[in-house]
Order: structure tokens, then sequence, then C-alpha cells
């Protein structure tokens, strides 16, 4: 019963109205002219990939240097041993 059902629609698909593709495309499509061509001698110029990432990984490798010697810096006592023995000398009157 499936392949009859299969074999009915195949048939009926074939009886659509399929329009005219000439008759599908606007007046204003045939009517204007052609796209100028331009030349690819510019895009020569583009860096390579593999420049590119290159100069990438020297930048981020330059800011994580940067950035661990900043974190160093940061890593030491907050408060310098001259100031804490006269915070632990307490608040005199």
């Amino acid at each position: 019963m499936l392949r009859v059902v299969l074999v009915l629609c195949l048939c009926l698909s074939g009886c659509i109205d399929v329009p005219e593709l000439d008759q599908a495309v606007p007046e204003w499509v045939n009517a204007s002219d052609y796209p100028e061509l331009v030349s690819l001698d510019g895009l020569q110029s583009v860096e390579p990939p593999d420049k590119a990432a290159e100069a990438l990984e020297d930048e981020l490798t330059a800011r994580s240097g940067q950035l661990k010697r900043r974190a160093d810096g940061l890593s030491g006592p907050v408060v310098d041993p001259e100031t804490r023995a006269r915070m632990a000398g307490g608040v005199s009157p």
C-alpha cells in the first residue's frame, strides 16, 4: 500500500505548473549593466596568515611577560616593615 501511495504522489508531482525561468527574472536585471571588473593586485599585499599568527603570538608573549612581572611586583607585602612596627605600637592619644 505504501508503494502505491508513493507512486501516486510521484505521478501527481509531475502535474504541477512550473513557471518558465526567463519569466522569473525581473526586467531590471536584464536592463542593468554588468558590474565593473576590479583588479586583484591590491589583494596580494595582505599579510599571509602564518606571518600574522607569528606577530600575534609575539605580541601575546610580550604582554604575558609584562603581566607576570607586574604580578610579581604586587605579590610582596602590602605594608612595609616600618609601618607594620608603628601599627603594632597601637594608637596613642
